[in-house]
C-alpha cells in the first residue's frame, strides 16, 4: 500500500461541500446525513486533499491526527531502524508492537 507522501496539513480555511459535488465520497456522506451541504476541513498536501472531514468539534482533533499520520509512520520506522543500527535493546514486545502498528498503517 502506498500513501500520499507528507507533509500533510489541515487547509487554513474550511470549505463547503454541496450535493452537486462530483466526488462520490462527498455525495455518499450527504446522502447518509440527509443534508444538502456541509462545512468541512481538508487534510492533504499542497498538491491536493487526502481527506475531507465534516466540520464539528471532535473532527478538528481527528483532522490533526490524520494530518500528522505520515510523520508518525516515518518516526516509527526510524525508531526501529535506529534500534537495529545502534543495537539499542528494546523488549521483543515493544518491537512487535511497533511493527504491528507499521503493518496496520501500511496494509502489510
Amino acid at each position: 500500500m502506498s500513501h500520499t507522501k507528507g507533509p500533510w496539513a489541515i487547509a487554513p480555511k474550511t470549505a463547503q461541500y454541496i450535493a452537486t459535488s462530483d466526488n462520490p465520497a462527498i455525495k455518499q456522506w450527504l446522502e447518509l446525513s440527509g443534508k444538502d451541504r456541509f462545512d468541512a476541513l481538508s487534510v492533504g498536501t499542497v498538491d491536493g486533499s487526502v481527506a475531507i472531514i465534516p466540520l464539528d468539534e471532535s473532527n478538528v482533533d481527528n483532522a490533526q491526527l490524520i494530518a500528522v499520520a505520515p510523520e508518525m509512520l516515518a518516526e516509527l520506522r526510524n525508531v526501529l531502524e535506529w534500534t537495529r543500527i545502534e543495537k539499542i535493546p528494546l523488549r521483543a514486545q515493544e518491537i512487535a508492537s511497533i511493527e504491528r502498528v507499521i503493518a496496520k498503517a501500511t496494509g502489510a
